[in-house]
This record gives structure tokens, sequence and C-alpha cells, in this order.
């Protein structure tokens, strides 16, 4: 059977096709397998849902945009350094190596999207002209120039609803292709949301059919402003969405579910969210921390900000800190609650403690439990409340810092709603 991106997913098909042509540095293939990029370039992975998140890869660049056409296959873009263009590079191996594909020598590549594994579109700029259109159909062993602009740069955002039918913005432009980017039209923009406005730039676009979409747009009249704009007419005509709605920021990502309920989002507001569910009739606003995210499911998201990844599964109304670790290692779910003793043991002034989380049914139909892990000393007084959140399935691991405590017997107690788990420690000065 022949899918889009190998994506089984309706879901999934619904955000992987849009992102940014400034730095994207988080991309799930599916609701299982996804990658993030942290600020000291680390590359983390997760083969299981986001249970466990593992750094497999230290770039020495920077990195502008990466997507995945399978769990091991990927694709990224490095973001160009002074006067050096940009350089592509791919890995087989789910992103623990990364091999350059030398082609288009002295192009800036803004933007790089996947039909299927092998049939491909690059974006990019020439030195010293304006954006050009790239296809292949043999993963970039052979191209061709699909589409040339005089006036703008191409690759912005991309979004396609089917593997023929896809929309392409630029600073101040859409394209349209209908036949999977082989012939392209600039969209003529009647009713131009743009007109008479200050100096303004496309900022993402997402379609619900091959008709009808949202459009987000940033205007910079001394701060930014962010607006959304609904097509029904496959981008020709627009207006604006939700009435006068005007955000007091720039808008650098949106997902929608339908036209009635919907997310737009501003990196550069400390990780500002506005979401409706009313067709814009009200927007209520989320400060979020994170830098970027990306949804799995209709509220299951994942996030990231600064050196930390998040989860949330009610539309970032609440988030959840995700483990981060260094070990590569094949990694499995447990299949049992379990309580490890603590190492060292004796210790002086710490010790880690690792507990295991499996996979249980819920009353949400989901895994996610709510746990907490206390220390109390050995008149059974609560000390220190290590874990109170709720967590998906997997292994992790805490720190006891025995600094503030004086020397003796305690013990530490793991708590959910199906069992108790508790062992003893002991604290020597």
């Amino acid at each position: 059977m022949k899918t889009f991106l190998n994506i089984s997913s309706i879901i999934l098909f619904l955000f992987c096709r849009n992102y940014s042509a400034q730095t994207n540095t988080l991309y799930f293939f599916d609701e299982k397998y996804g990658w993030a990029i942290l600020n000291n370039n680390a590359l983390y992975s997760t083969t299981n849902g986001g249970s466990y998140w593992g750094n497999i890869f230290k770039f020495n660049f920077r990195v502008r945009t990466f997507l995945f056409t399978s769990p091991t296959d990927g694709w990224l873009i490095r973001e160009p350094f002074q006067s050096d263009p940009s350089q592509l590079y791919s890995t087989t191996d789910g992103g623990k190596t990364w091999n350059e594909v030398k082609i288009f020598p002295n192009h800036f590549f803004s933007n790089i999207f996947f039909l299927n594994k092998s049939t491909s579109l690059l974006f990019t700029q020439p030195l010293n002209k304006m954006g050009k259109i790239f296809r292949t159909t043999d993963s970039w062993n052979s191209s061709v120039n699909v589409f040339e602009s005089t006036n703008d740069v191409p690759g912005r955002k991309i979004f396609f609803v089917d593997p023929q039918n896809g929309w392409v913005l630029g600073e101040l432009m859409i394209i349209r292709t209908k036949d999977s980017g082989i012939t392209w039209d600039i969209l003529p923009l009647r009713a131009n949301p743009i007109s008479g406005m200050g100096a303004t730039r496309f900022e993402g676009i997402q379609m619900f059919n091959k008709t009808s979409g949202i459009l987000a747009m940033s205007t910079e009249i001394e701060v930014p402003y962010g607006s959304l704009y609904l097509t029904e007419d496959e981008g020709v005509n627009w207006k604006r969405y939700g009435g006068s709605t005007t955000f007091r920021f720039g808008i650098t990502n949106l997902y929608f579910t339908n036209k009635d309920t919907g997310w737009v989002f501003s990196a550069g507001s400390g990780g500002i969210i506005c979401y409706t569910t009313n067709a814009a009739a009200r927007w209520d606003t989320l400060q979020t921390g994170i830098n970027n995210f990306v949804f799995v499911s209709k509220n299951k998201s994942w996030g990231h900000g600064g050196d930390k990844i998040y989860f949330s599964n009610d539309g970032w109304k609440t988030r959840q800190l995700q483990l981060l670790t260094n070990v590569e290692e094949e990694y499995l779910l447990p299949e049992n609650f379990s309580l490890s003793q603590n190492y060292p043991n004796p210790f002086n002034p710490t010790t880690k403690i690792k507990f295991s989380i499996p996979a249980v049914e819920t009353r949400r139909g989901e895994s996610l439990q709510h746990v907490t892990l206390k220390v109390f000393n050995i008149l059974g007084n609560e000390i220190a409340t290590l874990v109170n959140e709720e967590k998906l399935p997997g292994n992790y691991e805490v720190t006891v810092n025995g600094n503030n405590l004086a020397s003796g017997v305690y013990f530490y107690r793991l708590t959910t709603k199906n069992i108790i788990l508790s062992k003893k420690m002991i604290l020597i000065k």
C-alpha cells in the first residue's frame, strides 16, 4: 500500500508537513519515534513515545531544519556559517551518524520536504539570486529544477494535504502544486491580506483539505503583531479568521485540528500559546516557556525549551518535564513496577535511585500515571519529595542529596494508584 511519508496515521499526517525555514529542532515521525535538538546542539531521540530520551549525537554546527522519512532515515540542513553556504546531510541509522550529501555548491538551502522516501523537494537560494526549487525521485542522486522566483525565496513553510496537493510560503508569496511538485503556480492572492500593512511576512499555513485552510502572518510595526486568515478557495482569496483578532506577538507556529479548534505559538515571547475551541470567538493564553511544539494527536504534544523536553496531553494547559539520558543503548519499556536499591549505599552525600513504570491502562485510555517518590526518616516523618507528577511508562533515575540530612537510616517509598514499594538506605557522614 502506498503511503505518504510512510505514515499510516492520519493524525501525524497533519503536522509533519508544516515546519519552518528558520531553525526547526523538533520532529516526530509518528507517536513512537521522535527527535529533538537542544540548545547545546545535542540530538536526542525516543523510540517509545517519549518514555525515554537518549542522547545519540552531538553536532558541531547549528541545524536549520531536519526530518525523518522512516525510523532510521533522516535528512537535515546545516545553517550557513558566515559566507559558507548551507550543507545537506543524511542518516540511515536513526541519527547516530550523519553524512554530507554534496549537491548544489554555492547555494543556501532554506528547507527540504519529502513526499516519500525517495521523492523530495529542496528549496534553495543561489548566491546573489532569489529562490529555486529542485525535485528528486532518487534521494538526490539526480534532480530537476522545477521552479524559480525573481522576487522571493520559497520554502519558508510547506504543507501538503496529500501526495499531490501542496502549498509553499515565501516571505510574501504563496505557490501551489497539484502534481507532487512537478509544476507550480504563484497564487494571485485576490483580496490580498497584506495590502496596506507594514513590514509583513507569512509565518505558517495549514490546509484542512484542497480548498480551505488557515494562514498565519506577522507584521512589524514597532513591535511584532500576528494575525490569521482563512481561505476557502485553495488560497486565492483570504479573509480574517476570528474577525479582528490580532496577537501582540509574532506567530512562529500553528496547529489546527479543524476550523474551530487550534493553537498559535510565539517562540520569541517566552513560549506563548493561544488556543481557541470556538473559531476564534475566544482565545485563551498559556505561558509555556518552550521554543517549539509538535502535536502527535488532538491534544498530545511535545515541546522543548533550552536543554529540556516537555510533554503535554491537554493542549499545553499543563506540561511535564521529561527525563533525558546520555546512555546510548537499546531501550525496552518495563513490564512491571520496580524500585531499585539506591547506589551507592551507604552514601555520602549523594546517591541515585532508579525506578520503573510499566504501561498500565487507565480511565483515560493511556498509560500516564501519577507517581510519587518520597524519603522518610526512621520515625516515619516525610523528609523530601523526589517525584510528584504524572509519568509515562519508562525507566527513571533521581538523585538524593544528603547534605542537609543527619547520618542515619532512611526509607524511600514509590507510590502509584496500583502499587507501593519501599526500600532502606543509609547515610554516613
